[in-house]
């Protein structure tokens, strides 16, 4: 049997930090600096736990650092959320540089299924009794351009997460 804290902690603490992002974008359509940070400081707990090397942890966050800056600039400029930003900054500390790639990839796609379902509820009639007392589905269906895209990086997250370094290490966890 595994050792049951680091496993534990591998295979519940990111997809439940996950699972609250994306609900709590989609009732609020917002994401908490909160939350951020939890993902922020679990990475470095967990971290600690499966003896990640220092080098490892620091690459990891120098990946989640650099999207930041990219990120912040692209806040700037109007083309995404800071929320969005700063919640796939921290993302990136889990994932890391070798899949990086995979999870902006994940996340795209799932992002085209999110703003393709957001336009057509943009389109529903609001007469409906659940919609008309939804306070993010009159949200969606305003003429603003909000999509609860944390959704997508959530989905991106997940599906990214079981190929990456924290899956490699149960692996190598001793076995008592």
């Amino acid at each position: 049997m595994f050792d049951l804290l680091p496993t534990a902690y591998i295979l519940t603490i990111f997809p439940m930090l996950m699972i609250f992002a994306a609900v709590g974008d989609i009732i609020s359509m917002k994401i908490t600096n909160h939350l951020v940070l939890l993902v922020v400081a679990s990475f470095y707990v967990g971290a600690i736990l499966i003896g990640m090397p220092l080098e490892t942890i620091l690459v990891h966050t120098a990946v989640g650092i650099g999207f930041f800056l990219l990120g912040f600039i692209l806040h700037i400029i109007g083309i995404s959320g800071g929320g969005d930003i700063k919640l796939l900054s921290a993302i990136l500390l889990w994932v890391g540089p070798y899949h990086a790639d995979y999870l902006i990839l994940f996340t795209l796609l799932y992002g085209g299924a999110v703003v393709i379902l957001s336009l057509w509820l943009k389109n529903i009639p609001m007469n409906h009794f659940m919609l008309k007392n939804s306070a993010w589905m009159r949200t969606i269906a305003s003429d603003g351009k909000f999509v609860p895209y944390g959704i997508a990086i959530c989905a991106g997250a997940l599906t990214t997460y079981t190929n990456t370094i924290w899956f490699e290490k149960l692996n190598d966890l001793p076995i008592s």
